[in-house]
Parts: C-alpha cells; sequence; structure tokens
C-alpha cells in the first residue's frame, strides 16, 4: 500500500474516532449512520472505477464518482430525496475535514460543493412536528402496559426538554426533580451542564412510569432489562420503539410517515418554542448551543417573516453572509467554510494587507484640528483593530477604539456603540454621528439612538443605505467633512 493510500484510511480513522466523538462532540446516531454511507460509498467506488479498496484515494473522489454513487443509490436502494441529501452531507463532512488538515484537498472539497441538494417534496418527511401530529403520535402506546407507559414517558421527555437522544439516555434518577419547580440536569455536549425546566404533563408521566419500578438514583431513567440486570438503553432500541408507534399511527392515517428520527423532537420542540415567542438567544440557551448561529438550522421551515425576523436578531457576521450568498450564488456550508478560511489567513497575514481609502488621514486630521472627539466602532474584534490603525500610524487620531469581544459579549454595531457611549461618558446619542459603509451601520446607529453618514465607495450598496435612512450617503470624505460642518449649523 502506498503512502497516499495509507494517508486516505489513517484520515477516515480519525475522522471516526477523535474528531466526530470527541472534537464535534456528534451523536451515536449521526457517527452510525456517517459510518455506513462512507462504507457504501467506498464499496460503489471500489466497482465503479474496478480498483481494489486499498487502492482508492483522495484524488481517485471526483464529482462524477459522488454523482453516479448518489445515483446508483436512488435507483438500487429508493433512497428518497432527504437520505440522498444527508448521504452527501456525510462525503462532505469527511472531505471538509480532510481539506482542514491538508489545505491541498481543498480543491475537491469545493467541488462536491457544487453538487446540488435536492429539494425535498413536502409531506414525504415531516422536518418537524405540528401539535397536532405529535399528539396523534402520543396517543399510539397503550398506557395499561408497562413497557408502552414508559415509551411514552421517554418520548414526551425526548420533546419536552430538546434533548439530544444520547442526552437523554444519559439522565439518571438523581438528575430530575419533580416535585416543586420541576426541572432536569441535562449534560449535553462537551460535558456542559444545562438545568431544563420541564412541563406538569411531563411530570404526570414520569411519575406514573417511575412508579412502577424502584429505582436507586445512581440508576438511568429510560433502561431496559438484560438477563434481569438494568442497563442503560440504546439508541437504535428507542429509534425501533418510536418507529412501532408511526407505523401504528400510518395504520390509522396514511399521510402519517412510517419513520420518524429521534431528532426530529428536539426541532419540533425548538420550533414550537419559537412559534410561540421565545427569543432566538432563549432557545439557542434552552437548546444548549455553543453558538447562536447553530441555533438557525432549526428554522429552516419557518415561515418567511418569522426567518427575516430571526436573521435579524443574530449577529452582524449572520447578515453579511446572508446578503453576500446571493451576489456570489454560494449556499450557506460554502460561504460559512471560505469565511472560516479567510479568517485563518487573516489573523496572520491579511491583517496587515489592507491599504486607507483616499483622503482618510486627512480627513480624521481636519476633524480633530476642528475639536471634534473621534472614536472607532467596528465589529472587527479590537485588538485586530487595533492592529491595523498601528499599522497605518492612524491609532492617535482616536479618542477611543472599539470593537467586538471575543466572547460574542459584543458583537453588533449597536452594542459596538453603546460600549462606545460609555467609554466616552455620552449621555446623548443624538450628539454623535456615526460615518460607515454598510446598511447594518445604518441600522446599528439607529438602534443606538443616533444618526449615520453613508459613504459610497466602501462594501456596502448606496441604494441599500439611503433605504435604510442614512442622513446622506457621500462619494468621498471631503463631502463627509463638509456636510459635518452643515449638520453642525
Amino acid at each position: 500500500m502506498k503512502k497516499n493510500e495509507l494517508k486516505y484510511f489513517k484520515t477516515i480513522r480519525d475522522y471516526f474516532e477523535i474528531f466526530l466523538p470527541n472534537q464535534k462532540g456528534a451523536s451515536y446516531h449521526t457517527i452510525k449512520n456517517y459510518k455506513i454511507c462512507m462504507n457504501q460509498f467506498l464499496d460503489f467506488a471500489k466497482d465503479y472505477l474496478g480498483i481494489k479498496l486499498r487502492d482508492f484515494d483522495f484524488n481517485d473522489t471526483t464529482i462524477e464518482l459522488v454523482e453516479s454513487f448518489l445515483e446508483f443509490g436512488e435507483n438500487k436502494y429508493h433512497w428518497s430525496a432527504q437520505t440522498r441529501n444527508l448521504k452527501l452531507a456525510a462525503i462532505r463532512s469527511f472531505y471538509k475535514y480532510s481539506a482542514n488538515h491538508d489545505i491541498t484537498l481543498i480543491d475537491i472539497y469545493l467541488k462536491l460543493l457544487t453538487i446540488p441538494i435536492k429539494s425535498v417534496t413536502k409531506g414525504t418527511i415531516i422536518d418537524f412536528f405540528s401539535e397536532k401530529e405529535l399528539e396523534f403520535l402520543l396517543s399510539q402506546p397503550n398506557q395499561s402496559n408497562i413497557k408502552d407507559r414508559r415509551n411514552l414517558a421517554m418520548m414526551i421527555t425526548l420533546y419536552d426538554t430538546g434533548a439530544r437522544i444520547q442526552e437523554l439516555l444519559n439522565i439518571r434518577i438523581k438528575d430530575i426533580s419533580l416535585e416543586s419547580s420541576p426541572y432536569i440536569t441535562i449534560y449535553g455536549k462537551g460535558k456542559k451542564m444545562r438545568i431544563v425546566p420541564i412541563m406538569d404533563k411531563t411530570v404526570i408521566h414520569l411519575k406514573r412510569y417511575l412508579n412502577d419500578y424502584d429505582l436507586n438514583s445512581d440508576d438511568y431513567v429510560f433502561f431496559t432489562l438484560h438477563h434481569g440486570e438494568r442497563t442503560k438503553m440504546n439508541p437504535d432500541t428507542v429509534q425501533k420503539l418510536i418507529d412501532r408507534y408511526c407505523i401504528m399511527a400510518n395504520n390509522v392515517d396514511s399521510k402519517f410517515p412510517r419513520h420518524i428520527y429521534c431528532h426530529m423532537f428536539r426541532h419540533s420542540r425548538a420550533m414550537h418554542l419559537y412559534r410561540n415567542g421565545m427569543p432566538l438567544p432563549l432557545v439557542s440557551e434552552w437548546l444548549g448551543h455553543a453558538q447562536i448561529n447553530t441555533t438557525r438550522e432549526f428554522y429552516a421551515n419557518a415561515d418567511t417573516e418569522m426567518k427575516r425576523k430571526a436573521i435579524n436578531a443574530a449577529s452582524p457576521v449572520i447578515n453579511i453572509i446572508d446578503s453576500r450568498t446571493n451576489n456570489y450564488d454560494f449556499d450557506d456550508e460554502t460561504t460559512s467554510y471560505l469565511i472560516e478560511k479567510y479568517r485563518e489567513r487573516f489573523d496572520k497575514v491579511g491583517i496587515f494587507e489592507n491599504r486607507l481609502y483616499d483622503g482618510v488621514e486627512e480627513c480624521l486630521k481636519a476633524l480633530k484640528e476642528k475639536g471634534y472627539p473621534l472614536a472607532l466602532a467596528s465589529s472587527k474584534p479590537e485588538e485586530a483593530c487595533k492592529k491595523i490603525l498601528e499599522k497605518h500610524g492612524l491609532d492617535g487620531y482616536f479618542d477611543e477604539i472599539v470593537g467586538a469581544t471575543l466572547d460574542e459579549r459584543i458583537s453588533t454595531k449597536q452594542e459596538v456603540l453603546q460600549e462606545v457611549f460609555r467609554r466616552m461618558k455620552v449621555e446623548n446619542p443624538r450628539e454623535c454621528l456615526l460615518i460607515g459603509d454598510t446598511i447594518f451601520d445604518v441600522e446599528g446607529a439607529k438602534e443606538a439612538g443616533m444618526e449615520c453618514i453613508g459613504v459610497s465607495y466602501g462594501f456596502g450598496d448606496k441604494k441599500e443605505m439611503e433605504q435604510a435612512g442614512a442622513l446622506v450617503v457621500c462619494d468621498n470624505l471631503k463631502e463627509v467633512e463638509k456636510y459635518i460642518e452643515q449638520y453642525q449649523d
């Protein structure tokens, strides 16, 4: 076996044994499905290319090979559009990991991103339950049966807590409190703990189920009996139980799917909370997401207006990504990946590759001489702002330099401006003016209670800034100076 071939299969091993479980914190179910997919893909590649499996290498991965694999699965195994998309996502995930560890593989990964995602026909698979659909599914267990009582309590808890399946199965008796202000302590990815309040209905079913057994504080809440001993339930067992109730529901109503994955309970709860008015940051915290961006995946099926509001409530970085995607015809995954790579390079090299627009220093000098207090308000990290200004010899013109914080305590333009006001002891924001080059500057200024002068030579769109309410949009900094004088008069 050649060195490159050894590298391919070593990368696969590290991906499944180290990256997915330990670094990414992927669930047992995800890892299992990704393994199945990669085994299917490699078996197909062996036959398609007419080679021995041990001879397969990164360079053998082409768009034609992957597309043929997906078409093969659709024709032979009747993969749905969603199943086909999940197989593609699994392959992309592995090659993204590979490219992150070997930059020479990035072209292979980027080519895989050009393979289109197939649209999923609505009604084929429920991406999240409506409340009526959930009620219908939960009506299937026979509550006179001890195992059905357990299964019902399990599904209700899975929904009410929004727990991942492995999180649910890790819950022990000592982690639940069913008396006053009932809650469940959940240990999520990275052993992060979160306390989740639960509904009275959940308490009733948990008590009814637990009354059937005499459990100790260290016992798992949901278990199976193996040779008379209680053992933690397996995720596959849970999936089979849910599928059984899906089939029962489908026999009554053929529109109900015969298969629903466990994670759908979590998706559904998140969607129901959101649609009933829970703010996005709270939904993110409740789900145990480390980043609010992650939470956005749960709103793919939200109403158009709901999606718009959720995106606007997120950070400017999200807004910028969304606004640039259409311009460059990148999907979200590609955009996020390229931004990640850009930032890696920017921190080391790119930070010093910028140049000043014409008239910047002259304008700063003129404003300073006229006695105006000056501050920089940027969504870039504050330390990066200081380094850039020092490089160009401009740091001395500013009374304060304020940027975003790495802990995301300060991230939006409004938050940055409010920090400027705090440091400079500004009592009336209306006495201040922001000079910015994007619609996010204009909107951030409005939210902070001040006006904004737009400039057309930067990254923004003149028409967008005017429509957003900029006082004026200037084409150069000389015009900015003149307008400030007029504005003061």
